[in-house]
Parts: structure tokens; C-alpha cells; sequence
């Protein structure tokens, strides 16, 4: 591990695209994060630097994802990081964005985005809670 000093900056460059909850997408944010963390490895020099600066950037649906995991999950190493992630943002997503599909023809939009975020965020938790 470096000890950050006083000199130690960051180096400029763009931070990785905020992840909302897209499990497409999820790998490509993966691999800007940890380009990134390698660009500036004397500051994500721990696991829990990585993790944390992770968290910083999502958005979205995956904004209580973090609040969630903040409060409530304890990381040991980066790799469980990423596969709890990774396992929070399975391919259901695809279904929910179908269901959704369905409902707005049905229920309208307004209704068939509530209902579907209720259950989405219902799904995480208890996922996070396994």
C-alpha cells in the first residue's frame, strides 16, 4: 500500500459513464472503473478506496442500490464487491424493462413506472439481504 503524501494527485482524466442499473452496461462500467483506479493507483491503493469511489458514481435506480449496500453490507475485498454487483444486476433487468413495456400499454406510464420500481427496489433488497 502507497501513503498518499501531500504531492499525491490525481491524474485528469474523464471518470467513468455513472452506472444506473443496465446489466449491459454494467461490464463496460467495470472496466472504466478499474482503468481508472489503475490510472491513479496511489490513491486506490485499498479495497475499500476502490469500493467506495466506486459508489460515488452511480445513478438512477442503482442510487439505492448504494444507499442500501452503505448502510447495510461490509466488503472484505474489491472482487466481492464486483460480484455482489454483478449478481444485484442480473439479466432480470431485461424482464423488468419488458414488464414495464407491458404495463405502460395496459396502466399507462406514470402507474407502470411506479409499480415496476417499487418491485425493482422490492428485488434488491431482499437479494442484499441473502
Amino acid at each position: 500500500m502507497t501513503t498518499p503524501t501531500k504531492n499525491t494527485k490525481e491524474i485528469k482524466m474523464n471518470t467513468p459513464t455513472p452506472f444506473s442499473r443496465e446489466r449491459k452496461k454494467l461490464d463496460n462500467f467495470l472496466l472504466e472503473v478499474e482503468m481508472y483506479q489503475m490510472m491513479n493507483n496511489r490513491i486506490y491503493d485499498t479495497d475499500q478506496k476502490k469500493i467506495i469511489f466506486t459508489l460515488f458514481i452511480k445513478d438512477g435506480v442503482a442510487e439505492m442500490w448504494k444507499q442500501h449496500t452503505a448502510e447495510n453490507a461490509t466488503f472484505r475485498t474489491w472482487e466481492e464487491f464486483k460480484d455482489t454487483l454483478k449478481r444485484s444486476f442480473t439479466p432480470a433487468d431485461m424482464t423488468v424493462k419488458q414488464l414495464c413495456m407491458n404495463l405502460h400499454f395496459f396502466c399507462g406510464l406514470v402507474s407502470a413506472m411506479n409499480i415496476i420500481l417499487g418491485y425493482y427496489n422490492l428485488i434488491i433488497l431482499l437479494e442484499l439481504m441473502v
